[in-house]
């Protein structure tokens, strides 16, 4: 909304005299500005419940941006005898949100990393432009932030001499 602080939404408020009927329509009445690109309810990864019209979203929203991009630049560099596969566009999905303040990536989906049939990882894909190699730490984080899978894990960056943990 003009003139609200950035990451801030205004609220309609209750003022003296108005009855519940009144603000619930004002709340209908601006419950779209509140939600913009979130769905009618959601859980977010950690408990909290999105509801349509209730600013606290947006803050929400935004203390978890910032705690999933700290947690990410302190535990990038931590070494890791193995590498745990993500698919680049849910990567990007997820840089998005984090940095642009886009919308929630959803849960991970590597189903592209593997092939349907014999529930191996493919051979035709290429490291950075397909997928990228994160370390354990940083893959249990996102798994317990947004689910999803199938994990695939292997002692180098290539996908090929992967295996898929069923």
């Amino acid at each position: 909304r003009k003139g609200a602080p950035r990451g801030m939404l205004v609220s309609p408020i209750r003022m003296q005299g108005d009855n519940d009927a009144q603000v619930g329509q004002l709340r209908e009445a601006f419950a779209d500005a509140f939600v913009q690109d979130v769905p009618r309810q959601r859980t977010l990864g950690r408990g909290a419940i999105i509801v349509p019209g209730d600013h606290r979203v947006v803050d929400d929203l935004d203390r978890r941006r910032s705690e999933e991009i700290s947690f990410m630049r302190q535990h990038d560099t931590v070494p890791s005898e193995k590498y745990y596969f993500i698919d680049e566009r849910w990567m990007e999905m997820w840089k998005q949100f984090a940095f642009r303040r886009g919308t929630q990536p959803g849960i991970i989906d590597n189903s592209r990393l593997v092939d349907a049939v014999t529930g191996e990882p493919r051979d035709d894909l290429q490291a950075i432009r397909d997928y990228r190699g994160i370390n354990r730490t940083i893959w249990r984080f996102l798994q317990e932030e947004y689910g999803g899978g199938p994990e695939i894990v292997g002692h180098s960056i290539d996908l090929r001499k992967a295996t898929r943990v069923p």
